[in-house]
């Protein structure tokens, strides 16, 4: 008799226990997802800045797909920013 009580408690216990790990770790994953889906590449957060300053060191308004070459971006001086 206390070997089957033993054995149900245990067995509640586990599945209990279980569960609780299962949802937290579903819990976690939804979180990092989330915090993937809110960050932005370094792309995202650097380029309209240098579209900007680009158009306005050129007087040009550029498409936001350009892609500027490494003699464009050497040009850049402190002079330039100031």
């Amino acid at each position: 008799m206390f070997h089957s009580k033993f054995v149900s408690h245990f067995h509640a216990l586990k599945m209990k226990n279980s569960t609780s790990i299962r949802q937290t770790t579903q819990q976690q994953k939804a979180a990092k997802n989330k915090m993937i889906r809110t960050e932005k590449s370094l792309d995202e957060v650097y380029k309209p800045y240098l579209f900007k300053l680009m158009s306005f060191k050129d007087g040009v308004n550029y498409a936001s797909n350009r892609e500027f070459t490494n003699e464009e971006l050497a040009k850049i001086t402190p002079e330039t920013i100031v």
